[in-house]
């Protein structure tokens, strides 16, 4: 199963969290719980520290493909 279908799963799942406390949508806490656990994270401390790891990699993969103002 790839991500993506991991995630339509957890799409039709009720989000009952405050609007204005979140940060990330339920569906990728999930999908990253998931992976995390997969990967051979044990106990909430390690499982918190490769989640932390995985969105930091994804940002600056994200600032990576940023399109530089002097190439437009």
């Amino acid at each position: 199963m790839n991500p993506q279908e991991l995630l339509s799963h957890f799409s039709i799942l009720k989000d009952y969290r405050q609007d204005w406390k979140v940060k990330h949508s339920l569906s990728d806490i999930l999908l990253l719980t998931v992976c995390g656990l997969i990967a051979g994270a044990e106990g909430e401390k390690k499982l918190q520290f490769l989640v932390k790891s995985i969105l930091t990699c994804w940002s600056a993969s994200a600032i990576l493909k940023m399109e530089h103002p002097s190439q437009t």
